[in-house]
């Protein structure tokens, strides 16, 4: 079985490829903006379309039968006083680069049918906590966006999100 892991360097992502790699039938290939002494690491600098057109190049043919998406972050937000650079940045790192990567493999066919796609979501999607709106909403994006890929894509991909909980790690200490 073919794993990629996106945003392979968060904590939670380290820890799951720890665990994996005492698994034999799992060649896990890793995905993120930071570099990685990790077997089958790709860096990317930014997720845009011409470096993940090198990423396909890097992995020739390979087809992925699961993909799981740790992209995250998160930093004190209000709506009452909203910042457009900063939401912009929560929604790209939180919403859209994990949408854009997932549609990208779709498209250039390096996902097999029936393969999985896991999203790491958030509690804070259902919370109503002030100092969280930015990420609380592009999580609330993600979430939905799961139930509408499931729809789209029945029968030949399934998607599933994990919303974890609070997390003991450096971003939940924020």
């Amino acid at each position: 079985m073919n794993l990629l892991i996106v945003g392979s360097s968060s904590e939670i992502a380290i820890e799951l490829i720890k665990k994996l790699k005492k698994l034999k039938k799992i060649k896990i290939y890793t995905l993120s903006r930071k570099k990685s002494s990790l077997r089958n690491h790709c860096y990317i600098k930014d997720y845009n379309e011409r470096n993940l057109i090198n990423f396909k190049k890097n992995l020739k043919e390979i087809k992925f039968d699961k993909i799981i998406f740790f992209n995250g972050y998160q930093k004190f937000s209000v709506l009452s006083f909203i910042n457009i650079k900063l939401i912009n940045k929560i929604f790209k790192i939180n919403f859209l680069t994990p949408l854009q990567i997932w549609s990208f493999l779709y498209k250039n066919q390096m996902l097999k049918n029936n393969s999985s796609s896991i999203f790491v979501g958030s509690i804070a999607a259902e919370l109503n906590e002030v100092g969280n709106a930015y990420y609380s909403l592009a999580k609330a994006l993600l979430n939905k966006s799961v139930y509408i890929l499931n729809q789209e894509q029945k029968r030949k991909h399934n998607f599933c999100l994990i919303s974890l909980g609070m997390v003991k790690n450096n971003m939940s200490k924020k």
